[in-house]
């Protein structure tokens, strides 16, 4: 399995190049309009989008058909992948609040509060609409599960939207609310581990059967 994530890790090295000059102009923008939780938005987006380019790359290169002519069970093939999303998403989210501390530091009229907030609600969101996707990768395939993913993104917001436009009055709960943002933290927390164990155990019960 070490053998798989290295071998995603080697394919991610292609892209790093772009993230970084998009992370750049990024960067500049945020320090001209002030904004201290852009940077942290694109971190998280543009490292986990290299999860989902990873398995569009091994489908176009028929990988799955080579690694499984080597003595590895397809559970691991699957496990390798879950894991290279968490570590990924993990380190995007570190650097995401890095960034914001950093830029808070900067422009001192910025609440980190609210940048951090920012972060983890966006880490939290992409992880669950990753974390959705990755079935349908293996049952479809990696293009059509970039449409679920993106479906569920724009969906999430949508009704986000809506229940704040139909109720306005909860814009207004915003300070009275941090109080009770850990138990909300913990509870979407636990929320996205337990989608993600259910999502892996689909994922291996669809790659088990599949035929290649």
């Amino acid at each position: 399995m070490i053998g798989l994530m290295r071998k995603d890790f080697y394919s991610m090295l292609l892209y790093l190049r772009q993230i970084a000059v998009v992370l750049l102009f990024i960067t500049v923008f945020s320090a001209m309009t002030r904004s201290t939780s852009m940077v942290g938005f694109m971190l998280i987006f543009l490292s986990l989008n290299m999860v989902q380019s990873c398995l569009f790359v091994d489908e176009k290169n028929h990988w799955d058909q080579y690694a499984l002519t080597m003595p590895l069970l397809r559970k691991d093939v699957v496990k390798a992948r879950y894991v290279i999303l968490v570590l990924i998403g993990l380190a995007s989210f570190a650097l995401g609040i890095a960034s914001n501390v950093v830029l808070c530091l900067v422009f001192r009229e910025n609440s980190l509060a609210d940048s951090v907030l920012t972060t983890v609600t966006v880490f939290l969101f992409y992880m669950l609409s990753y974390t959705i996707s990755i079935p349908f990768a293996y049952r479809l395939s990696a293009d059509k599960a970039r449409y679920v993913m993106m479906g569920v993104m724009v969906g999430g917001a949508a009704v986000i939207g809506s229940v704040l436009h139909l109720f306005p009055e909860l814009k207004t709960l915003a300070a009275p609310a941090l109080q009770m943002l850990p138990a909300i933290g913990a509870a979407a927390l636990v929320f996205l581990a337990g989608a993600f164990v259910i999502s892996y155990k689909i994922s291996v019960a669809i790659y088990e059967k599949k035929e290649f």
